[in-house]
């Protein structure tokens, strides 16, 4: 394997975020949380995965239209290249771009935004012969794939915007609890006529202080006045 080649795997990719104080995975890791998850899960059924639910399809795809996280472009979305076999002529995925890595490596095993096959038969097994002469491990890449685009979740274009959105609403949260529990404070003061009373004296003895200060100083000054 040459010294610069990427495994990333699991340990690559937890190594990763430990290294950047992050989370193990991705903390947005579902459909309902980000739309490029839910946008590479739903393309699976062409790589020979299962599909998903039809209603849970059309709902998340309407939530979603709508949401400035979703790709522009179409280069920029989640796609899935076929080709029919050349043994049964079915279709066949032959490339995936711009997928999420999450979801990259709950179907292969590696997390990646890119991958492509062997063209054909003969380059994969040109491929698998230097693989052999390599003695490449069980786990590289290219015994199943002639490219592949490493990701870490944080470097996704969807992460920061998500993490950006979810400090914010973290902030407005606390903010409202911290305005919520001064309320309460201040009607509870308000209900109890005790310590009412206890506050409205402490609001006059603070009041006369900065008053008995005031004509001290002022006094002084007279007095500096007078020869």
């Amino acid at each position: 394997m040459q010294q610069d080649q990427i495994i990333p795997d699991l340990k690559w990719y937890t190594t990763l975020s430990r290294e950047r104080g992050l989370t193990p995975r991705c903390p947005f890791t579902s459909v309902e949380m980000c739309p490029r998850y839910f946008l590479s899960l739903r393309l699976l059924k062409y790589t020979g995965a299962t599909s998903m639910d039809e209603k849970d399809d059309a709902r998340l795809m309407k939530k979603w239209k709508g949401s400035n996280l979703m790709p522009r472009l179409a280069e920029q979305e989640p796609s899935v290249g076929q080709a029919p076999s050349e043994v049964t002529g079915q279709m066949k995925m032959f490339m995936m771009s711009h997928f999420c890595p999450e979801v990259m490596f709950e179907r292969y095993g590696y997390f990646a935004s890119s991958v492509a096959r062997h063209a054909d038969e003969i380059d994969r097994d040109f491929a698998h012969a230097s693989l052999g002469r390599e003695k490449a491990g069980a786990d590289d890449w290219r015994w199943s794939f002639s490219d592949l685009l490493p990701l870490h979740y944080s470097e996704c274009p969807t992460y920061s915007p998500l993490a950006h959105q979810a400090i914010s609403s973290d902030a407005s949260a606390g903010a409202e609890q911290e305005k919520g529990g001064i309320a309460r404070l201040l009607s509870g003061i308000k209900n109890h006529w005790i310590v009412s009373g206890l506050v409205l004296v402490a609001a006059i003895v603070g009041a006369l202080d900065k008053f008995t200060g005031l004509v001290t100083r002022l006094w002084g000054w007279i007095a500096g006045l007078i020869p």
